[in-house]
């Protein structure tokens, strides 16, 4: 997202000899925002190239209790894109309206299912752990010590709105569910584009999406195979590492 508004943040359009991206959706993306295709090269994104070695190296703790869990990850919406439509950039909920239905929603599982909750480093976790306790009803669970990719690794099924951590729980083929209720801010419906992941951007489509999301985390995990996408962000230092020389060998060349 953003592709043409990330090169216009002085103000003058700068339009550079090459454009990298990270894949086919970023490719589209970004000549549907007028970017000429001739700079476009699709490399793959080098912060997800050590994401399988993390994963399979992680050695995961069996709970004692025989519950899933089911990771939240949240996001300072309120914080940054305001609480309701007085602001401009609001994006239709914010991370306690999300929180707070997901805990509604999953209260006659509690049973079956152990909740952690993944704060963003931004946000306040005595008020998020507040917020939590209010409306868990009989959700066991809390604040996960670690949060970002050791949460996602730790997880049977992984939750939350726009982070980041959706899409590196989709490469490694968990259960992903993007909460966004009530949107009003089509560019942060990428997940969407995505094979398999489940999306509310309605109020009307949290019951199909969640017992979806729900049944597949009844799948067995020996099932599920990571995503080919994958491969090609564990290529991205070396594509971008032969694209930088060749650039700079035809540099030298004449000089």
């Amino acid at each position: 997202m953003n592709y043409r508004k990330r090169l216009m943040i002085d103000g003058e359009m700068f339009f550079p000899d090459l454009y990298l991206v990270m894949d086919d959706l970023a490719y589209e993306g970004a000549c549907a925002d007028g970017l000429p295709a001739t700079a476009l090269k699709i490399v793959g994104q080098p912060a997800l190239a050590s994401l399988n070695k993390e994963y399979r190296q992680t050695k995961l703790k069996k709970r004692g209790n025989g519950k899933k869990l089911l990771v939240f990850i949240s996001e300072p919406a309120e914080a940054d894109q305001g609480a309701g439509v007085e602001s401009p950039q609001y994006r239709g909920y914010t991370e306690k309206t999300v929180l707070k239905e997901f805990c509604k929603r999953l209260n006659s599982f509690s049973d079956k299912y152990l909740i952690g909750i993944a704060p963003h480093p931004r946000e306040n976790r005595e008020e998020l752990f507040k917020f939590w306790q209010k409306f868990r009803g009989n959700l066991e669970g809390g604040l996960l010590e670690k949060g970002g990719r050791e949460a996602v690794f730790a997880a049977d099924g992984v939750a939350g709105m726009t982070s980041i951590l959706l899409y590196e729980a989709w490469l490694i083929n968990k259960p992903v569910i993007s909460l966004q209720p009530g949107l009003c801010k089509n560019d942060l419906n990428f997940m969407r584009k995505r094979q398999g992941v489940l999306c509310v951007t309605e109020h009307n489509e949290w019951g199909n999406a969640m017992d979806e999301w729900l049944g597949q985390l009844a799948e067995p995990k020996e099932n599920r195979n990571f995503r080919d996408e994958l491969k090609l962000h564990e290529q991205a230092p070396a594509n971008i590492g032969e694209i930088l020389l060749d650039r700079l060998s035809v540099k030298e060349r004449f000089v």
